[in-house]
């Protein structure tokens, strides 16, 4: 505000809206920076909630391999032909678990 008095004092006409205009310029790339540097705290609380997260899920879905294998494993061990409906029953939802792992 010191300047533009100077230059109103040495008979300057200065645009009331060419100088906000100017201090709109000036200050926003402060004003960006200061939302990015406020935003970072916030953004590496969202980084490590969401590994937290992947964590927990990825450890989900390893057990549930290592139940998917373990029944696999039990087919070997499958040898009564008279049961063979109950196997193909337990192989279509063994096969629904795979399919809905692989998603």
């Amino acid at each position: 505000r010191e300047k533009l008095d100077m230059l109103q004092d040495f008979g300057f006409d200065v645009n009331v809206d060419d100088m906000q205009l100017y201090w709109q310029a000036f200050g926003k790339p402060k004003e960006v920076d200061l939302a990015r540097q406020e935003a970072i705290p916030r953004q590496e609380d969202d980084r490590m909630r969401f590994m937290v997260k992947l964590q927990s899920f990825s450890t989900d879905f390893q057990k549930e391999l290592a139940v998917i294998e373990a029944d696999i494993n039990k087919f070997f061990s499958y040898s009564d032909l008279d049961q063979a409906d109950e196997y193909s029953g337990q192989v279509m939802m063994l096969e629904q678990r795979l399919k809905e792992a692989q998603e």
